[in-house]
């Protein structure tokens, strides 16, 4: 997130999306998805009702996991109850930022299982390079599409620097389909399972 002097002499901070205007990484995966009879879709929760609510008006059944907010607990979720090629979408906020390397490469393999071939993810990732503790977001889908983040009541917590080639890497059962690069550093990726 980029922080500016104001002229007043206090900081101005730029929002994590651009106000005023669509995901374009949402939009993509969501057009991806449309001609998909009711496809099930995996969200990483703990997510807003109106994210649900969201994603349901678009024709997708939502599976939220919302035990617990796996950054703050620092810990992957566990798909082990989820059966192979269940999902034709999933959606990982910024979950990833926030797992050491031994728990996210176990669970970017158990994610490749649970979604089928050809399934969709839309996934968020800091590209920041600063390691420092920083706010712990929660994202929520207004109507038109814009993704507003809110900083969670909560501690700093330190984000794991992961470079496009660290992800693809981790992702190797996926194409990347596009990137999109913001302003503040967010990097908004679909990829498609092979």
């Amino acid at each position: 997130m980029a922080v500016t002097p104001r002229r007043d002499g206090g900081l101005e901070v730029e929002p994590l999306f651009p106000p005023g205007s669509p995901s374009a990484g949402l939009a993509e995966f969501l057009a991806k998805l449309k001609s998909r009879p009711k496809p099930r879709m995996y969200d990483v929760g703990p997510a807003p009702g109106g994210n649900i609510v969201f994603f349901a008006g678009r024709g997708l059944r939502v599976y939220v996991d919302a035990d617990r907010d796996h950054r703050l607990a620092r810990a992957a979720p566990d798909l082990g109850h989820l059966a192979t090629g269940d999902f034709e979408a999933a959606v990982l906020w910024d979950v990833i930022d926030f797992l050491s390397k031994e728990q996210v490469a176990p669970f970017a393999r158990d994610l490749a299982r649970i979604v089928s071939p050809g399934g969709l993810i839309f996934l968020l990732s800091s590209s920041s390079r600063s390691q420092e503790p920083a706010p712990v977001y929660t994202f929520f889908i207004e109507l038109d599409g814009r993704i507003v983040a809110r900083p969670l009541d909560a501690p700093h917590a330190p984000r794991i620097r992961r470079e496009n080639r660290d992800l693809a890497m981790l992702f190797d059962s996926f194409e990347t389909v596009s990137v999109h690069l913001l302003r503040s550093g967010m990097r908004e990726i679909l990829l498609k399972r092979r």
